[in-house]
């Protein structure tokens, strides 16, 4: 058990910093994130269930979906800005429990 929130906890880590270089302006990592965030709402929507996301990025993607359903109920992913990226960001940062070794 230890281990797997030590890796959970280093996806959340990675994925918030992708989004902090993403709203800096730096698109190199864009394509991941974009990627979590179709599949937090394919999930949020119904589309996609807990058997048939992206394992990899599962933790974040639950994470995302049931903490912010109305958020993805409501994005459109085709545009999506920095104010979006932000929220997800704050999202991350203010309700993800903190683990302290």
């Amino acid at each position: 058990m230890i281990c797997s929130l030590a890796t959970d906890n280093v996806k959340f880590t990675i994925f918030s910093l992708y989004l902090r270089e993403i709203i800096k302006g730096e698109l190199d990592y864009k394509d991941n994130v974009v990627a979590v965030i179709n599949e937090a709402k394919d999930l949020t929507l119904g589309n996609k269930n807990y058997y048939n996301i992206d394992r990899y990025n599962y933790p974040i993607i639950v994470f995302l979906s049931s903490k912010v359903p109305d958020f993805f109920r409501t994005l459109d992913t085709t545009n999506i800005g920095n104010n979006e990226y932000s929220t997800l960001l704050k999202c991350i940062e203010s309700q993800r429990p903190i683990c302290v070794a």
